[in-house]
């Protein structure tokens, strides 16, 4: 899943034009080694780079909510309360 969802970011309106980016937001990208390409972010430079949650139940509630810049995730299994 990983993969194909890398496949659809790859594509051309996935990614940031470098001219929207801050100076500072260019700083971080670089030192996180999130590099631009012809011009553009990726939106997620590699499938690693991609973390689906999912949270609550069935409804029509759902959003996609990037991250700020060159961050990274870190993430911890939560077992179920009983």
């Amino acid at each position: 899943m990983y993969a194909t969802i890398w496949i659809f970011t790859s594509r051309e309106k996935a990614r940031t034009p470098t001219f929207q980016v801050s100076d500072e937001n260019h700083r971080i990208y670089e030192e996180s080694g999130h590099l631009p390409e012809n011009g553009f972010y990726k939106t997620a430079p590699t499938p690693d780079d991609i973390h689906i949650a999912v949270a609550g139940g069935p409804g029509k509630h759902s959003a996609w909510v990037p991250s700020f810049g060159g961050t990274a995730a870190i993430s911890i299994r939560v077992k179920a309360p009983g």
